[in-house]
């Protein structure tokens, strides 16, 4: 039989074994962990890289990505308040504002709609969504329902005379 000496010098050298090979999966566990932090960091880096070729070769996506990050909450106290009696005037202000803030055109017929009251709010409610949401569209119904329209203006000249006490 074996002696006590020998038993424990078995079971050191087991223990020892088992310590060795305890240390070399934590090794192995480390290494795959690394690769694997490195592996997210390179798709990351590419992903990013993907990104700015397409919004380079897309200068419209490049552009709604910038309208993301416009906050409009920030941006509504500057819309001019709306005169029922000169809504003209209410959209070459709005236009103004706009272009000096550098809004996005995208945004700009959500932004007009805050400051309607009256006929104007009845206008953009009655539009179908797309176009209550074209800034152009809006505006030539507003003025339309105001008779505002160039058009109304060139016949109002035209049906005009010239009264007698004007004359020379």
């Amino acid at each position: 039989m074996l002696s006590l000496e020998a038993l424990d010098l078995i079971e050191d050298k087991q223990s020892s074994d088992n310590l060795m090979q305890l240390k070399r999966l934590e090794l192995e566990d480390k290494k795959a962990q690394r690769a694997h932090e490195l592996l997210l960091k390179e798709i990351e880096a590419n992903e990013r890289e993907k990104e700015r070729q397409f919004l380079n070769h897309n200068p419209a996506a490049a552009m709604s990505n910038s309208s993301n990050d416009f906050d409009v909450s920030k941006n509504i106290k500057f819309v001019p308040k709306f005169d029922k009696d000169s809504p003209d005037d209410f959209f070459c202000l709005f236009e103004k504002i706009a272009k000096h803030m550098e809004w996005p055109t995208s945004r700009w017929s959500f932004l007009a709609q805050s400051g309607f009251v009256g006929k104007a709010r009845s206008v953009f409610v009655s539009l179908k969504d797309d176009q209550s949401s074209n800034y152009v569209i809006l505006k030539e119904c507003v003025l339309g329902a105001y008779d505002q329209i160039p058009e109304n203006h060139r016949q109002k000249f035209r049906k005009s005379k010239i009264e007698e006490s004007n004359l020379p």
